[in-house]
């Protein structure tokens, strides 16, 4: 009787997993960016910095009776321990939702204004930018030369972080002081001209250079509703005109009737980029966006799209999400971040845990895996 040949056991250890993830990243992923990219840099662009803005600036006693009764629930809600998100879910007259509007504007855009000249100027790192580098180092035509990236941080720092690196990037904006939404006129901003011979006759092609396109889905600090369309002004960041709306979403359940409103702005051109995507590269995100999941969720659940997530801390939502999809990787600190990492996969039977390696820092993470 003929025996069959012994089946080799594959020890699935740092080793077997840091493979697994490089083979990940051998074709180009979208990349989500959440508030950890931002938090990285300073902790005020965090929700726990957000709520203590909130309540010092805005006082019970200045706001009419309806208003006034709804804050005492969110004060309420937060001093039982539900999340910022949440806890504004309270907060729905108008006047309440323009005020949270007004004051998250301008607290996040007076950090924003901090950093912009140390990162343009590299004197200030954006943590994620090694592993941006890596990604768009390996661009090619097949794909259009493009790195798809979705955030739903109202900030500048990926977009200062790019300008420092000569780093093209479009959002679909275009134009002088004002620019107006124009995917078609921002494209031909990374386009150029190449000359190929083909049977002795000489023609010019349109190619594509190494670019971003990026889809700010929760709005941006310098996008403003005017005359009834929406507008990109730079200069309004930190000084915007009193009568003007800033474009931004919100925390509380008032974002999801304001994702409608500028549904075409916001949202359209991320989820029809959605569609063509090999896998996902979530960095600093915590799953906590239904409207820009759902069709990402869809990609990975049904058609088994790769997807990594890279984050300081973990949270049950991300490691439910893991345990019911074998093709989903998670990268995130230890109890005490400063002393590792720890790596899941279902394959691995587990958590992986890594000491002294703190691969949920981006730059490492780039450095030791990608």
């Amino acid at each position: 009787m003929k025996r069959s040949a012994p089946v080799k056991v594959i020890k699935k250890d740092f080793v077997w997993a840091k493979k697994q993830l490089q083979t990940f990243f051998q074709v180009t992923p979208h990349v989500v960016l959440g508030t950890g990219t931002s938090c990285a840099v300073d902790a005020g662009f965090g929700m726990e910095a957000l709520r203590d803005v909130l309540f010092s600036s805005i006082k019970k006693e200045s706001l009419d009776k309806k208003s006034a009764r709804q804050w005492a629930r969110v004060a309420k809600a937060l001093g039982k321990g539900f999340d910022v998100e949440h806890s504004l879910d309270f907060a729905t007259t108008d006047k309440l939702r323009e005020l949270i509007l007004i004051e998250t504007g301008a607290s996040i855009a007076s950090l924003d204004q901090k950093f912009a000249a140390p990162i343009c100027k590299r004197e200030r790192e954006w943590p994620a930018m090694t592993i941006i580098n890596k990604i768009i180092s390996g661009l090619s035509i097949s794909d259009s030369n493009a790195l798809n990236v979705i955030t739903t941080n109202y900030d500048l720092l990926f977009e200062y972080a790019c300008a420092a690196y000569d780093i093209k990037c479009i959002d679909g904006f275009c134009g002088s002081v004002i620019k107006n939404e124009d995917w078609a006129a921002s494209l031909q901003t990374v386009c150029h001209k190449t000359k190929v011979v083909r049977n002795k006759r000489e023609n010019v092609k349109n190619e594509f250079l190494r670019h971003v396109r990026l889809y700010k889905v929760h709005g941006s600090l310098n996008r403003f509703f005017v005359n009834n369309e929406v507008v990109e002004v730079d200069m309004w960041i930190s000084n915007a005109p009193v009568d003007v709306e800033r474009v931004i979403i919100t925390p509380g359940s008032s974002k999801y009737e304001k994702i409608q409103k500028y549904r075409r702005e916001l949202q359209a051109k991320a989820d029809e980029s959605v569609k063509s995507a090999h896998g996902f590269l979530f960095l600093g995100y915590g799953m906590n966006d239904v409207h820009i999941e759902r069709y990402i969720k869809q990609r990975i659940q049904k058609d088994r799209k790769p997807a990594v997530f890279i984050t300081r801390n973990l949270n049950a939502r991300m490691e439910d999400f893991a345990k019911q999809n074998d093709n989903v990787w998670i990268v995130c600190g230890l109890e005490d971040p400063n002393s590792g990492s720890r790596i899941f996969n279902n394959q691995l039977g587990g958590w992986l845990h890594v000491a002294g390696k703190r691969l949920w820092e981006f730059s490492l993470f780039a450095k030791q895996i990608m």
